[in-house]
């Protein structure tokens, strides 16, 4: 799949869009009569503390890699790391009550996914989790409210992303955890970990670039493992290469165009799994908890 952000409702990046484009990119797009929001129970995440493309995308010859490498089951507040070439200029452990000024949440639809609308109310904290939950609509049996945010203001060119994530096994509900141009022009994008499994046993990695004669290309990585555990996925992301870590680890690099050269931002979404139809799926809430955030800058030697 690779790029699951909205055409529609680009904007949203940067959180209610109706805050940013007012009601131009959404003005369609709000829930009818009985679509509404329906009570969340909160009890169970309190115990347990695309976009469409008019043009094609073309996959990179042998662009595909898959590995198994071994998950990280204990949890921990922070993975330090021996690299000397990255300094830390954000961190978020999310241990507060709201989610802050640094992050905005989501209001709009997918277009690539017309079964899910961004609701800023399944994003809160708990337990100094980040909680992005899914839940369908009162009334609609194929349409689900999910949670998504970006931290846009923290956007830079190269870096390194790390988030610490676990989610349980779902039959409608996945994440993306990307990188998005802070020009809002796609591409590029980097797709550091997209979980469409629904055992979670596998997660995976996309780059969406363009090649010298304009073609629209994607490579891929994959990586299997128990994200039903704690694990950090993380890229590394260099005027040479992007890198693909699990638990610190590599699986995945690409290099020559399809390494980006503009400043990009964190997104963190939720969105459905578009299966065929969500008729006769779970209709319980479902989560994806996020224990900390943190975004490195590359050493300025190494940048020279």
């Amino acid at each position: 799949m690779g790029s699951r952000n909205a055409t529609q409702a680009v904007r949203t990046r940067r959180g209610v869009a109706l805050m940013i484009a007012g009601a131009i990119a959404l003005s369609a797009c709000s829930l009818a009569a009985g679509q509404g929001p329906s009570p969340i129970d909160r009890s169970t995440v309190e115990n347990l503390s695309q976009h469409s493309h008019s043009q094609p995308v073309t996959a990179a010859k042998n662009s595909v890699t898959k590995m198994t490498l071994q998950t990280q089951d204990s949890i921990s507040a922070e993975v330090v790391t021996g690299d000397d070439i990255w300094s830390t200029v954000f961190f978020d452990d999310f241990d507060r009550n709201s989610l802050g000024a640094d992050w905005s949440a989501y209001t709009g639809r997918p277009s690539s996914d017309p079964r899910t609308w961004w609701d800023p109310t399944m994003v809160w904290l708990s337990n100094g989790s980040l909680v992005l939950a899914g839940a369908p609509s009162t009334g609609h049996t194929n349409l689900w409210r999910t949670g998504a945010v970006s931290n846009w203001k923290a956007a830079q060119t190269y870096g390194k992303w790390e988030v610490r994530l676990r989610t349980h096994a779902s039959q409608v509900l996945s994440y993306h955890f990307l990188l998005w141009p802070q020009a809002e022009s796609w591409p590029p994008e980097i797709d550091i970990a997209e979980g469409y499994s629904r055992e979670r046993t596998n997660s995976q990695s996309f780059l969406h670039w363009v090649d010298e004669s304009g073609t629209r290309r994607q490579t891929s990585f994959s990586v299997n493992g128990n994200f039903s555990e704690w694990n950090t996925v993380a890229v590394e992301w260099t005027p040479n290469a992007v890198r693909f870590f699990l638990n610190g680890q590599a699986y995945g690099e690409a290099t020559g165009l399809a390494v980006p050269h503009e400043p990009m931002f964190l997104a963190l979404q939720t969105e459905t799994r578009l299966a065929a139809s969500l008729q006769g799926q779970s209709r319980q809430t479902q989560f994806v908890w996020i224990d900390w955030v943190r975004i490195s800058a590359l050493d300025s030697q190494e940048l020279a």
